[in-house]
């Protein structure tokens, strides 16, 4: 499967200052996953699996129980890096 498309990847602020074939590579990288509604894809407290990128749906996060955002494709540049079960 393909690495998100690039036309995503320059709308997360972390990658706004490259240049397209340097995301073409950073696309690449990526390796796709898809998870099922309900599904935790990382545990607070628990070591990162990797960088998400949400390509559609949405990912609900919480902290300490606590719902404190809902992240997806249009929401990007809400996320910032905390600890969080999403």
């Amino acid at each position: 499967m393909a690495g998100p498309s690039v036309e995503l990847l320059q709308r997360i602020p972390l990658f706004a200052g490259l240049k397209p074939r340097e995301l073409e590579q950073l696309s690449g990288s990526f390796k796709a996953r898809t998870f099922n509604a309900g599904e935790t894809v990382a545990t607070e407290g628990q070591e990162g699996a990797g960088f998400f990128v949400i390509e559609s749906g949405e990912a609900v996060v919480t902290v300490a129980g606590d719902e404190r955002r809902t992240l997806g494709p249009e929401r990007l540049r809400e996320a910032e890096a905390e600890s969080a079960t999403a």
